[in-house]
């Protein structure tokens, strides 16, 4: 049995389900003339870095639209990215989302980070963004058309909940498993999830980060859900479209590590700034250390296709050891090859002087100095001393004219003098 418990079709006096609108003042929901008669669009405008301008969707947890465990949801509707560039992070357009709802969505449907992929991910543990079911890419025109997205869904703590999804008749995941959290990040229990529509963007909440765009508009049209076993075409507003339903309940697991490229070290006194680029949204980490050890680290947990992590507090003129990651939303991991680097160290010698015995000089900073000199007339090898000092004593014979160098890390200087 299929029983339609949501219909929304954007007409003005109907659409009593999107009225817990998530809107801030950079953000806006219009209902617009569209293809498809009435349909709701979503804007959210990049302000600064301090504007609550992350957001614009709806909440739909009123008691006719939770999805209740152990029973089997379809969702289904139309969408349209209008204002939709590519950018350098993702954006979720819909969320099967777990009450209270800190933190906790459970399935999220966007655009990957900087391709025209449509990307859809699972989670099921009760850590933030770390293990995902599933993620599968369907190269899309973001930009020109109107596509159908449908969504099987059945939400259970135990090994027999089930997430199958469609866009325009094209099954792009499968998962079978535990497609619940139990917990949030808090130790909260988790209650019946419910459909989050519209556009959420991470990178632009408060304290993150500008991305390539500014502006991201989608529209949707004829949204469904219905409750129970097949229902694909009852939520499908394109049933020419529909697929034969074959029930896969098999997980498709992708097993395939994200592909490091591009790598770029770029290495300055005291930092070292390390970028690259994965073929697949992925995490950022760098281990590193002086030694073989690699003991110490840096990473950014956003999924990313372009990487770039800053090695903080290094010494000057110092070889270092490096290894880079970066693991996708299935937790493969692709690696680098082991690389190395030397943080530059500029110093500058000068007023290179010999009186007395003593050669002597003046530089901007302290270093290893290597002091090489000998008779100009001489052709063997020059005598050769070393010094932390800013001077050294040498044994040379009277009145003979000297060449000397004075080097240090990655400069030196050479002047000449009579004994």
């Amino acid at each position: 049995m299929i029983e339609l418990i949501l219909s929304e079709d954007f007409d003005s006096d109907k659409n009593k389900f999107f009225t817990n609108l998530k809107t801030p003042p950079s953000s806006t929901f219009d209902i617009v003339d569209s293809e498809f008669g009435k349909s709701g669009a979503f804007e959210i405008n990049f302000v600064s870095e301090e504007a609550d301008n992350y957001r614009s969707e709806t909440q739909l947890y009123d008691f006719l639209n939770r999805m209740y465990f152990g029973n089997e949801y379809w969702i289904g509707f139309r969408f349209k990215p209008v204002n939709w560039d590519y950018d350098t992070s993702l954006d979720f357009i819909c969320q099967m989302h777990l009450r209270p709802g800190s933190w906790s969505p459970e399935c999220n449907v966007g655009n990957a980070v900087g391709t025209n992929s449509f990307w859809i991910g699972t989670r099921s543990d009760k850590l933030l963004f770390t293990t995902f079911g599933a993620v599968q890419h369907l190269e899309v025109d973001l930009k020109k058309k109107w596509y159908q997205f449908v969504c099987r869904f059945k939400p259970s703590f135990n090994d027999d909940g089930l997430i199958e999804a469609w866009l325009d008749g094209n099954k792009i995941a499968s998962v079978k498993g535990r497609t619940q959290m139990q917990f949030d990040a808090c130790g909260n229990p988790m209650k019946e999830p419910y459909l989050n529509l519209g556009i959420y963007k991470w990178d632009w909440r408060e304290g993150r980060k500008a991305t390539l765009s500014n502006k991201r508009t989608i529209w949707y049209s004829t949204v469904r859900i219905a409750k129970g076993e097949d229902g694909y075409k009852l939520v499908s507003s394109n049933q020419a479209t529909a697929p034969d339903i074959v029930v896969d309940k098999d997980v498709v697991e992708d097993t395939t590590p994200p592909t490091i490229s591009k790598l770029v070290i770029d290495p300055a006194e005291t930092s070292c700034v390390i970028s690259w680029e994965t073929n697949e949204p992925a995490d950022s980490l760098i281990t590193y250390s002086e030694d073989a050890s690699y003991s110490n680290s840096v990473n950014d947990d956003a999924y990313v296709i372009n990487h770039s992590l800053t090695l903080p507090n290094l010494s000057p003129g110092t070889d270092y050891n490096i290894h880079v990651k970066s693991r996708d939303a299935s937790r493969n991991v692709g690696r680098s090859p082991r690389l190395t680097f030397t943080t530059r160290f500029s110093n500058t010698i000068r007023d290179l002087s010999y009186a007395n015995g003593v050669i002597s000089w003046k530089s901007d900073k302290a270093d290893n100095w290597s002091v090489s000199y000998k008779p100009k007339c001489f052709h063997g090898n020059p005598a050769i001393l070393t010094t932390k000092e800013n001077s050294v004593t040498v044994t040379v014979l009277k009145l003979t004219d000297y060449e000397c160098t004075i080097s240090g890390k990655n400069i030196s200087e050479s002047f000449e003098f009579t004994s």
